[in-house]
C-alpha cells in the first residue's frame, strides 16, 4: 500500500481539506501573483483583497473552483489561475493490538487506516483482518474488513483519518484451512457469524 508522503502535491480526489493544509496559488497573464495559504484553525484562508474563504471539509477540486471564482472577481479577465496542493497537514494516530510495531505515528492526513497499518509494519500472524477498528474520541466510528478491501480493490469511498484517531486490532476470531481442489487453497479468517458456506 502506498504511504502518502507529507510533501505530496497530488491529494486523492476524495481527500477533504482541513486546518493545516497548504494551498499554493499561481496567477499569470495580465495579473501575476504566487502565494501560499495555510488553512487556519477556523477552516479558512484570508487572501488580501479577496476576503475570507471557508474551505474546511471541501475536496481539493471543490476548493480550487471556489478559490478561482473568488479571485476572478478581482483580477483582469486575461489572467490564468492555478492552484496546487502544498504540504498536507500532519496528524498523530495511535495503533495498538496485533500489529508489528504498535505506537503513535505522525503521518500525512492523506492516509487511510490501511496506509497507517503499513506504517506500523502490518499485522501479526494473530491479527484480525476482518475487524480493524478506528476509534475517535472514545467511539468506534469505522470497522474495516480487509477481505472486502482486497476483493473490491478499494472501498467505494476511502475513509481518511483525523488527528488523535486510534486504530485497534484484536486477534482473529476463527481460522480455517481450505485444502484440496480449491482455486485458492490456504488459511482463511472467518468472523464469528460465518461458517462453511462463507
Amino acid at each position: 500500500f502506498e504511504l502518502f508522503d507529507k510533501l505530496s502535491n497530488a491529494p486523492p480526489m476524495d481527500y477533504r481539506l482541513g486546518p493545516g493544509d497548504e494551498l499554493i496559488l499561481s496567477i499569470w497573464g495580465d495579473a501575476e501573483l504566487q502565494a501560499s495559504f495555510t488553512i487556519a484553525n477556523d477552516g479558512s484562508i484570508f487572501p488580501n483583497k479577496v476576503g475570507k474563504i471557508h474551505l474546511n471539509g471541501l475536496t481539493f477540486e471543490e476548493a480550487s473552483q471556489l478559490i478561482t471564482a473568488r479571485f476572478r472577481k478581482v483580477i483582469p479577465n486575461n489572467s490564468h489561475v492555478d492552484i496546487q496542493m502544498g504540504r498536507s497537514r500532519l496528524i498523530r494516530i495511535t495503533i495498538e493490538g496485533e500489529v508489528e510495531k504498535p505506537g503513535t505515528y505522525s503521518i500525512s492526513a492523506f492516509n487511510t487506516a490501511v496506509n497507517a497499518l503499513f506504517k506500523a509494519g502490518g499485522l501479526t500472524e494473530l491479527g484480525n483482518l476482518r475487524k480493524i477498528e478506528v476509534k475517535r474520541q472514545g467511539r468506534t466510528i469505522e470497522v474495516i474488513d480487509l477481505y472486502e478491501y482486497l476483493q473490491k480493490g478499494k472501498f467505494a469511498e476511502e475513509f481518511y483519518l483525523e488527528d488523535n484517531d486510534y486504530i485497534y486490532l484484536d486477534v482473529y476470531e476463527k481460522l480455517v484451512q481450505a485444502e484440496g481442489n480449491f482455486k485458492r487453497p490456504m488459511f482463511y479468517q472467518l468472523t464469528s457469524e460465518e461458517g462453511l458456506y462463507d
